[in-house]
């Protein structure tokens, strides 16, 4: 289910940024949360874009809070 809503949110592409609300990386991430989502797992800001930390970051997300931060969910 996760990797649906992942592919649904950026077309596997690490690097998507969405036009409207500026959601980033593989998971999407609005960019005013991204930073403290990335630092609870050791990552700087920076690492929207690198794929790995994106898709932990998602992860963590996900297993902490649920699937509600996702529109394709």
């Amino acid at each position: 289910e996760f990797l649906r809503v992942i592919r649904c949110e950026s077309g596997m592409n690490p690097r998507a940024v969405n036009s409207s609300s500026g959601a980033l990386g593989l998971g999407q991430h609005l960019p005013r949360y991204y930073g403290a989502r990335a630092a609870a797992l050791g990552y700087g800001y920076d690492s929207w874009s690198d794929p790995r930390a994106n898709a932990r970051v998602s992860a963590w997300l996900w297993r902490t809070s649920g699937p509600q931060h996702w529109v394709c969910y």
